[in-house]
């Protein structure tokens, strides 16, 4: 897993009862809030381009430029979704 992976997963684990216990209104806030502490310290949430694709792994130096930051509503996704599979785990 990447730095940023641990990073989400371990405030997923933070937060975790407080989500599963919240109304909609307080899982909305949780969600934001998990999405505006990575992005505090300088994270983001990334997917692979498209446009990059190929059948041979290009460099590690291309990485930055195989990859393409998420919207704002597929960050929400990322971060539900990981709630999701962490109920699922437990």
């Amino acid at each position: 897993k990447s730095v940023g992976n641990e990073r989400l997963h371990s405030l997923g684990l933070l937060y975790a009862t407080a989500y599963d216990n919240g109304s909609v209104k307080d899982r909305r806030k949780i969600v934001n809030g998990i999405i505006d502490e990575i992005h505090r310290q300088g994270g983001r949430f990334l997917k692979p381009d498209p446009e990059f694709a190929t059948t041979e792994r290009m460099s590690t130096e291309d990485d930055d430029q195989q990859l393409k930051e998420l919207t704002l509503n597929e960050q929400r996704e990322k971060v539900m979704q990981l709630f999701r599979n962490l109920r699922r785990r437990s």
